[in-house]
């Protein structure tokens, strides 16, 4: 018996999304994989981009740019600009 027994759709579904996210990850560049992977430590769902800079040592225009590569792979969402993002969490 698997471990999905009697949740296939659902397992499916995570199935589904560990894929897309791992294509997605796959396109970034080693510096915003980098940021990605820690996104993880933030506390919260938001976070500004000097957050960002902090977690991967860089400047804030040029985390915002790694913020922008993280959005355009919908693994992440703007809320303002420049201002703020939210970690994909589909």
């Amino acid at each position: 018996m698997g471990s999905c027994d009697g949740q296939e759709h659902v397992c499916g579904h995570t199935l589904q999304i560990t894929a897309a996210f791992g294509m997605s990850y796959d396109h970034l560049s080693p510096a915003a994989q980098r940021l990605c992977r820690r996104l993880a430590l933030v506390p919260g769902p938001d976070f500004a981009a000097p957050v960002a800079s902090v977690l991967v040592g860089s400047s804030v225009p040029d985390a915002e740019e790694l913020l922008d590569e993280l959005h355009e792979l919908g693994l992440g969402c703007c809320l303002g600009p420049r201002t703020a993002a939210t970690a994909s969490t589909t």
